[in-house]
């Protein structure tokens, strides 16, 4: 008898351990099949636009660190990157240099940067600055607003706008601004305003 208990317990045991490693498969699949879903809905809601297609910035008109206001669609005409970034965000931090040096490369001509600050407000961007503010253009968007309706979900993230107010690339995460690629990107755009300027 102590013989078939011991059978029944071992019995017991190996239906519950087969049980949880059932359960916890099947919330291995939950997760994996909710995170693939999450991506394909990040992926698929913010594609460039198909070759020939365009579609427009969102526009905004924010306060900047400055003390004046920045309206995206008073520099048509121009070519603006539109840069979303916060103080907390070190690869925001880290690419800030090379944000500077790609202003200071591209001064005098149809180009615009705006760096669109998410931080809770002006006094943590100008202490973050402190006595040394960028030559471009620091707007504040503390709540995130223009950040969301651009669609923005990663930090840093970048659009490139083009002189009638068209998307052309969308930049996620740090990027070397002074590469290559980048200066071909802007050079293309801004042969295109240049053109198009009476």
């Amino acid at each position: 008898m102590a013989g078939e208990s011991g059978k029944s317990e071992q019995l017991v045991a190996a239906r519950v351990a087969e049980r949880g490693r059932a359960e916890w498969w099947l919330l291995v699949g939950v997760v994996a099949f909710l995170s693939l879903v999450l991506v394909m809905w990040r992926v698929g809601g913010h594609r460039e636009p198909p070759a020939g297609a365009t579609l427009g910035a969102p526009d905004f008109d924010l306060p900047t660190l400055a003390g004046d206001r920045v309206r995206l669609r008073a520099l048509k005409g121009r070519v603006v990157l539109v840069h979303f970034w916060a103080t907390w965000c070190p690869p925001c931090v880290e690419e800030a240099p090379y944000l500077s040096r790609l202003y200071d490369r591209l001064r005098g001509r149809p180009f615009d940067l705006v760096a669109v600050s998410v931080d809770d407000g002006a006094d943590i961007v100008r202490k973050f600055f402190g006595t040394n503010p960028p030559a471009y253009k620091v707007a504040l968007d503390p709540g995130g607003g223009v950040a969301h309706n651009y669609g923005t979900f990663k930090y840093p993230e970048t659009y490139l706008v083009g002189p009638q107010g068209q998307l052309l690339k969308r930049y996620i995460g740090p990027q070397n601004w002074t590469s290559a690629e980048i200066a071909a990107d802007l050079d293309q755009a801004l042969s295109a305003a240049a053109s198009t300027r009476p």
